[in-house]
Order: C-alpha cells, then structure tokens, then sequence
C-alpha cells in the first residue's frame, strides 16, 4: 500500500456555519459517559474491568492502564464493576476527590478528564485563519499497523521537544501544555469511537513518552522535517535510521505490549512561541502517513487555535486509517484507497457529491466515502462491517452490533467497495505460477547485468528477490552456468524476515553444492561439497520445499539439507549469481503446498 503525506492548513469556516458546528456526535452507545478509577495495578485485572463493561451493553473508549477506563457503563455494567471490588470511583463530571496518592500520568489524565466540563483556559491569543496549502508527498509501506479503524488501537504519544545542542530552543512542554494537547487527542480520537459506535468498537489505548531533539522541529519546513523526526524516532529506543520506520518498530511493539489490533504514533511539537504556529514557510499544522505508522501535530494549530485541534486530529487520524483528503487542492474524486478500495466520492476535485465531512476539514460527520475508505459499510445490515476480515469484530457486543445496525437508516448512496476477502484470495493465488522466461511478465530486474534472452532470465553479480513472501510453499528453478569463474556460487536464496535467517542452495562449475543456514549476526563459511545427483555440464534443477517450521532443499530431486526455521510465513525467495560468474535460469515453479 502506498503511503502519502497530508498536510493539514484548515479552511475558514464562517461564523454561521461555526453557531452551527457541534463538538460532539449524539452518541450511539447506551449508558453513562463515565470515568472509571481502579484500585488495580494489574494488567490482567484491567482487562477483566474492561470486559465487565463491554459485556454488559456498554463500551469503553480510552484505556489507561492498568488504573483509568473512560466510556459508557449502562447500569447493570456498573453494578457488575462494584461488585468485583476494582473499583476505586466512578465519576460522570468533573473529579473532586484526592489526587495525591495518584501517579502524575493518572492525575494528568483526570484533569485532562475534568477540563471537558469546563471552559478551556484562554492561555493564547486569538488565532488567525490560515488558507488551504496542502501538497501530499509519497513514502513507501512497510507494516499493515491500521488497516481498517476496528477494534482496539494503541496511541503513542510522543512529546518532542528541542534540548538546545544543535539549534536554540525556543519551545518547552510544560504540564499545562501537556494536558491541553493530551485533551485534544483525546476528544479527537473520542470523536471516531462515537462515529463508530458498537460496530466499530473502538478502544484507544494510550502511552506517553517525552523525547529530546537537537533540533527546533517548529521552525522547519513540513518538507524538511526527516532531520528532526530521523532524530527524535532514534530516542524511541529501536535503533536508528529512517524515522518512519523506527514508528513502525514503536507501533508494532505497542500493538504487542498492549494487546491492541491496531497501533500508531503521534508526534505532538510545542509551538506556542511561535511567531504563527505553522511549520515554517507554510500554513501547514499537522500531517499523517496514508496507512500509518506516523502523526505530527502542533498545539497552536493555526487556523483553528488550540482549542479546535481535536478536529485536526480526528482529520489526521483518517488518514492513518487510509481515509483520502477532500478539500479542494486534495486528493481527486477518482482516487481510491483503504482495504475496501472506495473511491474519493466527495472530493471538491472532481467528486459526486459535496457534503461535509471531517476529511475535507470540517465537518461533524464523516460522509459515506470516508467510512468505506476506512473499512465502515455494513453491506447486509447485519452489525458486521463487511472489512473485517481478520474477525475483529467477533470480540464485540453482537446484540448491540446488530441493535445500532438496524436503527440507523441506510445511506441512500451506493457506494462501490472490494470484498477484501475476495481479494486477498486472488493475490494469494498470484503467487503461485510458473514462469518460462518468454517474455518478462512478471517485472523481473534487467538492468544489464540481468536480462531476460532466449527464454531464460540471465544474471551475474546479483540476487534477484521475487516481490512476494511466502509461508507453505515449494520453489523449483532449472539453472545453468553461463559463463566466468568455475568455482563462484549460482543458486537460489531464501530469506526469513520473521527470524531475520538467510537460507541459501547453491551450486557451483566444479560439481559442488553448498546448502547453508545463516542465522542473523553470526559469520560463516562457505561448506562446498560433492553430491552425486548434480550435473559437472548442463542443467540442474534446484529446489526449496518450505513447509511449517522445515526448509528442506533438493538438487535434481536428492535431498541435501533440511533445516529448521521458526518463522512460517514471510519468507522471500530469490534468484543469486555470484560477482564473478553469469548464470541462466529458467522453467521457474512456485507451488502451494496443500
């Protein structure tokens, strides 16, 4: 899937349309909007609070473990939690009690909880109304961390701040801040849970971390933003290198630590001393990856003002679940994405209708087309979003799913979506052929030292990766040598992202074999041996049979080597000839093993 920057510089919404807008949807959840304090500090307690909840109409939608549950408790679910003696307090307003036993994140997230009832704080002047300047830019995928907006999420929330080494600092988080960014987010993401409702079933999890940068991130350009992401991602503790990427080694581990189905990262910058609250040169406030793993926001939002930053939010976390911009100069109506593959329908650009909706800026709704794009249509009616194909959903509440499903009057608008079930089927299916090297259909690499001729696909100095990955799977090549050095290795490669192992079955013009398993970060050496069943001349047929946790390999047939591996699936097969011989193979076979 390809990922794609939204820059977010909002719109100006006139003040009739402001008297009308509405902070929050009617709720489609039964019960008390309540906030739950546990005496707990037990993961495996949190859950069973949660699931006392859940399984009694209501629905929890920020989760802090292992102490703080926020969403809706219907009576008998309250009941239920008294009675298993987890509970501390239960409030539906603002919270009096005593805080000083309390961690400091729990007594930030009960006032970021009691700032809801009551005005926000007037620290910062009046903000300007920015203009519409947003251009996406491209990036690659790596990691499926938000296919579809389903189920439980882990939010990782990073406050990045400049320590002064390299540039000046002109930006601190203080606690105040912090709570009002917090809060944000928070009514941000509760906004999509409320959209959502029973059938969605969201649950946001939540982390905090604090990092430094040696940059000021506020005073970039949106465009010359990897420095300081680059740089702040490395503080998140997973090695160095691309920022974008280290986000996805974060989400990954929250979505495992968490337990949660989907996971992203948001980096929130301070700019409250900000000559505009923009990223330099810009009217830019916020951007997201089309499909995850990364959010940036900064508290000024200019053009809404700090008090309206939960609608940039909500507006960036559709992206980060593969929803498309409409505004105008934003994505164009023929534009699909999402897993359901829905078309940009309400775009200004070309689009078949024009209603509001959060993904052209503002808006209390999101209109059909958005909903497809991140995986909403319920296609029978039946409580279930025709998405959900990792069976998400079987976890929820099944009569209220069904319930909400039937109260709400359908959309009269048709909208167009692929079965991803269907679809996945067929790419599966694809990636198992035959291929005879004809013709290049399936976009092998010629770049001089690999080209296809005379029905055969010849390489020198290189390892050629097929594009998919594999789990069960059988792979036979015939292969000859070409030309140069006798003793130099040609062959096929295999490997294991899950346990980071290569695999290799070679041959080389002496009539040797060399089978090998190389374990990630141990050295090794070339083993070549005699096998009877390869041919000194001609052709030779190599073959990877990879079933379960066993990577076996045959030369002509004969078995040669059987290793074990305790990855069962991703594993990427390839096409190697060493630097100093050219090799030609041919009659390329991929099975899946029943």
């Amino acid at each position: 899937m390809r990922l794609r920057y939204c820059l977010i510089a909002f719109t100006m919404i006139s003040a009739a349309a402001w008297a009308q807008h509405k902070t929050m949807p009617e709720t489609l959840f039964e019960g008390r909007y309540v906030m739950v304090l546990l005496n707990n500090r037990d993961s495996a307690q949190f859950i069973k609070a949660q699931e006392m909840v859940n399984d009694n109409d209501g629905h929890i939608i920020h989760a802090f473990l292992p102490t703080i549950i926020q969403g809706y408790l219907t009576r008998r679910g309250e009941e239920v939690l008294c009675q298993s003696g987890l509970v501390r307090e239960i409030v539906d307003s603002v919270f009096t009690g005593d805080m000083t036993r309390m961690s400091e994140r729990d007594r930030m997230i009960v006032r970021v909880w009691n700032q809801q009832f009551k005005p926000l704080l007037a620290t910062r002047g009046q903000e300007e109304d920015g203009d519409n300047d947003r251009t996406p830019r491209e990036v690659p995928g790596k990691y499926q961390t938000s296919e579809y907006m389903m189920g439980s999420v882990a939010v990782g929330v990073v406050f990045v701040e400049s320590d002064g080494s390299l540039e000046k600092s002109t930006e601190n988080w203080d606690d105040y801040s912090k709570e009002d960014m917090i809060f944000q987010i928070r009514k941000g993401l509760d906004w999509w849970a409320q959209q959502g409702g029973y059938r969605a079933s969201l649950t946001w999890n939540y982390e905090f971390k604090d990092v430094t940068t040696k940059y000021e991130p506020i005073t970039h350009a949106y465009n010359d933003d990897e420095n300081w992401v680059n740089d702040a991602a490395a503080k998140l503790g997973y090695g160095a290198g691309d920022g974008r990427m280290l986000c996805y080694e974060y989400a990954n581990d929250l979505r495992h630590r968490y337990k949660t189905d989907w996971a992203f990262i948001v980096f929130a910058v301070a700019a409250d001393n900000d000559d505009d609250g923009n990223w330099k040169n810009s009217e830019a406030v916020a951007w997201a990856n089309l499909g995850g793993p990364l959010l940036v926001i900064n508290n000024r939002c200019d053009g809404w003002g700090p008090e309206r930053a939960w609608e940039v939010m909500a507006h960036e976390t559709g992206h980060i679940f593969n929803a498309l911009d409409e505004y105008p100069g934003g994505s164009r109506g023929n534009s699909r994405t999402g897993l359901l593959n829905v078309i940009n329908g309400n775009a200004a650009d070309g689009g078949i209708i024009n209603e509001e909706c959060i993904m052209k800026a503002h808006g209390d709704r999101a209109c059909d087309f958005t909903r497809g794009q991140i995986g909403w249509i319920d296609e029978n009616r039946d409580g279930v979003f025709v998405s959900d194909y990792l069976n998400i959903s079987s976890r929820f509440n099944k009569k209220m799913m069904l319930a909400e499903a039937k109260k709400i009057t359908p959309s009269d608008l048709k909208i167009d979506f692929e079965d991803p079930r269907v679809r996945m089927e067929m790419e599966r299916n694809k990636k198992f052929y035959s291929d005879d090297f004809k013709t290049n259909t399936r976009g092998w690499n010629e770049d001089g030292a690999s080209y296809i001729r005379n029905g055969e696909y010849s390489i020198t100095n290189t390892t050629n990766w097929l594009q998919d990955e594999y789990s069960d799977v059988e792979v036979r090549v015939r292969v000859r040598w070409e030309s140069g050095s006798v003793s130099d290795a040609f062959g096929m490669d295999m490997y294991s992202r899950t346990t980071n192992q290569f695999y290799t079955c070679v041959i080389n013009q002496r009539g040797e074999v060399m089978a090998m398993q190389i374990k990630a970060g141990e050295g090794y050496y070339p083993e070549w041996k005699k096998v009877a069943s390869l041919q000194k001349t001609g052709i030779n047929e190599l073959a990877m049979r990879c079933e379960k946790n066993t990577i076996t390999m045959y030369v002509n047939g004969a078995q040669v080597a059987s290793y074990t591996d305790d990855g069962v699936d991703q594993r990427g097969v390839g096409l190697r000839a060493d630097e100093g011989v050219r090799a030609a193979f041919d009659d390329l076979e991929i099975k899946k093993i029943k």
